[in-house]
């Protein structure tokens, strides 16, 4: 199969004591626990367990002496899965980042529970102490009324002449009565609003633990498909690479990782393969385009095989596994500028980091942003400046944006810069007119 040669590598046993060993390009394909035997002329020394991979092929090294396969694989310490991720580069989480990451989505649903009990007990609180100003309330009542009754008892004796005196004293106690039930709804109305704030701020809470909670999921959920993408495109570039090797051509291909912004705080992140030859970057390969391209290479090398290997240098480029168009134009980055500053109606001016596919910096842009007045000329007039931002909701506000210049470009990448830029709701990007010539600091004043 490929990297794999006529006369691969050699095992001895010596007194019980199996070394492996492996010379020339064998050496380069023959990995012991995911290490190639590269530079270990004397080989190494085989333990109980140990994964022996030649070429694309996995073994397992069992000492009888020691235990048997099956117990091996039942245990759980070695497995086709851990043997597969020792070839790779080693990306991916790690079992104390899953560790880790699922105590954090505990802590969270923690917070979420705490927030709903909280506000559970916030409206109880807020309605006993209702139904407690209610009860004070009407007890209140019943002793002034009883008290009344009793001084109009004792007038009504003493006095039975003096009607004007009674009624006074009657629209008194309406009037005491009235001031107590103006009391009683005053004080009802501010326990209902502290009781209807602090019900509003627990949900506030738990809105804010439940989104962080969802947040999280869906980076657990993002993390595992790039681990999952990982675990399917690194064994294909290899395999490529292997074949293109056996072919002897130039090209070769190395696993990227591309960093996308978007409206999430944490962006996404795709795999992808790039095609390489001396050096230097021909083209990206999606892993879907990846797989269809080793599945011919594979049907190549079957073919030079059975028909000699002439046969790969022969073949047109349109038939050609590792042969695509070279890509004229290489994105050199993207920069994200924030509009609330706009907000405030005044110019703002952003020095935003050009953050290249693979997340690195590559460079800086200067871009100001500057509001217009209404009739479209630039600056907003006294008469036009709003202090509440909700005020421009329903009403047009225009802006002008002002591409300066760029700083610190990639070297290799400094040819006839041009720029895009688009609204998050645009269908299709705005596009500033390329600087001519080798630049890797370019003036567009667009």
């Amino acid at each position: 199969g490929p990297g794999i040669q006529a006369e691969h590598a050699v095992v001895v046993n010596t007194s019980g004591k199996c070394v492996i060993s492996a010379s020339g390009e064998a050496a380069a394909t023959t990995f012991v626990n995911g290490s190639t035997l590269e530079d270990k002329a004397s080989g190494v020394e085989l333990s109980h367990g140990d994964r022996v991979v030649f070429g694309q092929c996995f073994f397992m090294f069992v000492d009888p002496s020691i235990g048997k396969a099956a117990e091996l694989l039942e245990s759980g310490k070695v497995s086709y899965a851990m043997a597969r991720k020792e070839q790779g580069t080693g990306d991916g989480p790690t079992e104390e980042e899953l560790k880790a990451s699922r105590e954090m989505a505990e802590e969270l649903e923690r917070k979420v529970k705490e927030a709903e009990d909280a506000k559970a007990k916030a409206k109880a609180e807020a309605e006993e102490l209702l139904k407690q100003r209610e009860d004070e309330f009407r007890e209140q009542m019943e002793r002034r009324q009883e008290e009344w009754e009793r001084e109009r008892q004792e007038r009504e004796q003493a006095v039975a002449s003096d009607e004007r005196a009674a009624a006074e004293q009657a629209e008194k106690h309406a009037q005491e009565l009235e001031r107590l039930q103006h009391e009683f709804e005053e004080k009802q109305r501010k326990a209902e609003e502290m009781a209807q704030k602090r019900i509003q701020d627990l949900e506030a809470v738990a809105k804010k633990a439940a989104r962080e909670e969802e947040e999280h999921r869906q980076h657990e959920l993002a993390m595992q498909r790039l681990e999952e993408e990982l675990m399917s495109v690194m064994p294909l570039v290899k395999e490529a690479n292997l074949i293109a090797a056996e072919l002897k051509r130039p090209q070769r291909l190395e696993t990227k990782m591309h960093c996308e912004i978007n409206g999430s705080k944490r962006g996404t992140v795709r795999v992808m393969a790039a095609v390489t030859r001396d050096g230097a970057r021909l083209y990206e390969w999606s892993p879907e385009t990846l797989e269809n391209r080793v599945f011919l290479l594979r049907e190549l090398l079957q073919r030079c095989e059975e028909e000699g290997f002439e046969v790969a240098d022969q073949l047109p480029d349109e038939e050609d596994p590792l042969w695509d168009p070279i890509q004229v134009e290489r994105m050199i980055g993207i920069s994200q500028v924030l509009l609330e500053g706009v907000l405030v109606q005044v110019e703002n001016c952003f020095d935003a980091r050009i953050l290249s596919t693979e997340g690195f910096q590559a460079g800086m842009l200067r871009v100001e942003i500057s509001p217009l007045a209404s009739d479209g000329t630039p600056g907003v007039p006294d008469s036009e400046v709003v202090d509440d931002p909700e005020d421009f909701l329903g009403h047009r506000l225009g802006v002008q944006v002002h591409v300066i210049h760029a700083t610190d470009l990639p070297e290799a990448l400094a040819n006839d810069v041009r720029i895009e830029y688009n609204y998050w709701i645009d269908d299709k990007p705005h596009e500033v007119l390329a600087e001519p010539g080798y630049n890797q600091n370019p003036v567009f004043n667009y």
